[in-house]
């Protein structure tokens, strides 16, 4: 009687407690190639076979969670440069008219908020959106109005304000 897919699974999900997916891998494929193929027995060769298959796509998921892994931490490091951009246009809104002279001050600010507050589309903010489209994640429309003002108006609400 040949082994069952949920016999298979479970094979592979206890071997893979003991042995790493790229030395499974390359043990069932060992497995079907020196014993599967030549048997006269056709569960050992479908069992090889389907063990084979199962290892082939563990280690396609193992490098997709692997490749998740980097694009999270990626967008972490876009999302947390955001924010740090941000915070240091709100401090130097508030530090530029008390360190220079008006006619300097005055530009500086009207840049900053004019920067800060339009409506063209921040590359960050399409950068972040590119990889949370990889990471199977919603796009955002802006990174002020989802960080700052979605989590506000929810407070807000919230606490009856």
């Amino acid at each position: 009687m040949p082994t069952t897919m949920n016999e298979a699974r479970k094979i592979l999900e206890i071997s893979q407690e003991y042995i790493d997916v790229a030395d499974l891998k390359e043990l069932f494929t060992r497995l079907d190639a020196e014993v599967g193929k030549s048997s006269e027995n056709d569960s050992v060769k479908q069992s090889f076979a389907m063990f084979k298959q199962f290892a082939d796509m563990a280690e396609i998921a193992v490098v997709k969670e692997h490749r998740r892994a980097k694009l999270t931490i990626y967008w972490f490091g876009v999302w947390l440069f955001h924010h740090v951009l941000i915070f240091g246009n709100l401090a130097s809104f508030c530090v530029a008219p008390f360190n220079g002279p008006w006619y300097l001050a005055f530009p500086a600010c009207f840049a900053i908020i004019w920067v800060t507050c339009s409506p063209v589309s921040c590359a960050l903010t399409r950068w972040e959106n590119n990889v949370r489209k990889q990471l199977g994640w919603p796009e955002i429309k802006s990174f002020v109005g989802h960080n700052y003002v979605k989590p506000f108006r929810k407070f807000r609400r919230k606490h009856g304000w």
